[in-house]
């Protein structure tokens, strides 16, 4: 979404009002006037509705409440790092 912003910064992460659902982990997230990757997708939250099991529509958060976590480029590096070390 080009109106999506930071909520709350954290050591290697931010909180998003991101609007991305399961399956978009992983993916760059990038600042819309620049065009730099600021993070990757990490995790998120609700994406759908119910009634019963059955989906009965897309769930839309306030623009206030951020739900998704996007690990800032420094996050992914020690990751990247601390996986390094640890596999052949």
């Amino acid at each position: 979404t080009d109106q999506g912003f930071a909520l709350e910064i954290k050591e290697y992460s931010f909180i998003s009002n991101l609007d991305a659902y399961l399956g978009n982990s992983g993916s760059g997230v990038f600042d819309h006037e620049t065009l730099e990757l600021k993070g990757i997708l990490s995790k998120g939250g609700q994406d759908y509705l119910y009634d019963g099991n059955k989906c009965v529509s897309s769930y839309q958060s306030p623009m206030e409440k951020g739900e998704e976590e996007v690990m800032t480029l420094d996050g992914v590096d020690l990751l990247v790092k601390g996986l390094q070390s640890v596999i052949p």
